[in-house]
Formats: C-alpha cells, structure tokens, sequence
C-alpha cells in the first residue's frame, strides 16, 4: 500500500510541473492500483501501446511500469524503442517479490526503500533515510553544506535507530546520558521526515505540502544543532516545514 501512495502523488507532482505520466500497467491489475493509475494521463497494457504513448507525449514524460514489465523484457523493449532520449521510468514492485533479490531491477540511478516499521508507526512517506539511495544525488553539484548535512544526518539516523532497538525492549530510561542528545535528535528528524501527501488530503485532513530544498536544509541543520529540542516528537509530524 506503502508504494501506491507514493506512486499517486509522484503522479500528482509530476502532472502539476506540466509533465505527461504513462502507466504501463501489469497483465493483471490489482484493484487496490486502479484509483492510483486512473491518475497518469494514459494508461497502457501492451509495449506497443506504451511506446506510441511516449513518442506523443514528449520528452517531458515520465513512464510508470511494474517489476512483472521488467522481468518480462518488455520494459526494456520500450527503453530501446523510443529513440536516443532516454526515458525517466519510475519502477514499483506490487508483489513484494523484490524482497528476496539483491537487484531486482537492474542498475537503477536511484532507489527509495521502503521501511516497514516507519509504515507500522505510520510514519509517510515510509521511505527509509538510510537505505534508500541515488547516483543522481552523487553526481549533481551539491554544495559542501548539503554534503555535510547529508552525512551528519546518515549518522545521527544510525545510531537513532540502533538505540531505538534497545528503547523498544529496555525503555527510553535504558538510553545512555551520553546519547540521550543524539536520540531525541533522531526521533526529531524522523518525525520531520513525515509528509501531508496533496494526494491523501480526503483521507488524512491534511493539506498537501511541498517543501523547497532550501528550507529542508535549513530545517535539518536546525533539528541538528538542536533548536527544537524544547519541542515535542509529535509537533514535528506532518507539519512540512519548520515555522
């Protein structure tokens, strides 16, 4: 389910930046999938019809297709058939066999990995900050700050999460003086993390919220250096941006 939301509002925001979306839907469709396709501006079931739906959309268009498309060739069929651009594809795995491969899709330039546990607090988007990965990431100019952020969050989410293994059988009280800081920080970051989807607005009363870089780097460093120490896990769920 965790994919499927995320799958709806990626459409969304990609629809609201003016760009086409194109879902090659898989042979059998599951019903719980029909509301989030009905979304993409076409929705294909063969890699014909996939192909001729790219070529009218543009460059500007953004493909949508099952591990099943994958694992079928057809996927990549469409890759080679329309022209020298590549094609942006977002690939999603709808019956949770990707589990049990170490790469179940082939080199992909980026990777969201979803976090059980995150989605059994309801913690969305569930995406893990750890595991998940990107190359696109690597290879774009980041500014020495981004840099540093970025890993002082990696560490600081590590060893959060070691720690809350601990907490969950022994209790908070079991964390050590010393780490206490580095704890509530990370549950600080995890609760930030959290996001009103546009797309969940009906089911959650929220309204969606989109969050410029900038202000997330200057949110970060401020959980981080910590400036909301004083301020509950729970004032910092679903919230967007720091006031």
């Amino acid at each position: 389910m965790g994919q499927l939301v995320i799958v709806a509002e990626l459409i969304h925001r990609f629809r609201e930046k003016g760009m086409k979306t194109v879902f090659f839907a898989p042979e059998q469709t599951p019903a719980v999938l029909e509301e989030s396709i009905q979304l993409a501006d076409a929705v294909t079931g063969t890699a014909e019809e996939t192909i001729e739906a790219l070529r009218t959309s543009g460059t500007s268009a953004v493909l949508f297709a099952d591990k099943g498309r994958v694992d079928s060739g057809e996927f990549f069929r469409v890759q080679e058939e329309t022209g020298p651009e590549p094609v942006t594809a977002v690939l999603v795995d709808l019956t949770g066999s990707a589990v049990d491969e170490d790469f179940p899709f082939g080199p992909l330039e980026t990777v969201w990995q979803l976090d059980a546990e995150l989605a059994a607090r309801q913690l969305y988007p569930a995406v893990s900050p750890l595991y998940s990965t990107s190359s696109i990431l690597e290879e774009m100019n980041m500014d020495e700050r981004h840099f540093q952020l970025r890993l002082k969050v990696q560490k600081v989410m590590r060893r959060y999460r070691e720690l809350r293994a601990m907490v969950q059988v022994r209790g908070e009280e079991s964390v050590p003086e010393a780490e206490k800081e580095i704890y509530r920080r990370g549950e600080h970051l995890e609760a930030y993390f959290t996001q009103p989807f546009y797309t969940a607005e009906e089911f959650t009363e929220m309204a969606g919220v989109s969050v410029p870089l900038t202000k997330v780097l200057t949110d970060v460093e401020a959980i981080l250096n910590g400036q909301t120490d004083r301020k509950s896990t729970e004032d910092l769920k679903f919230t967007g941006a720091l006031s």
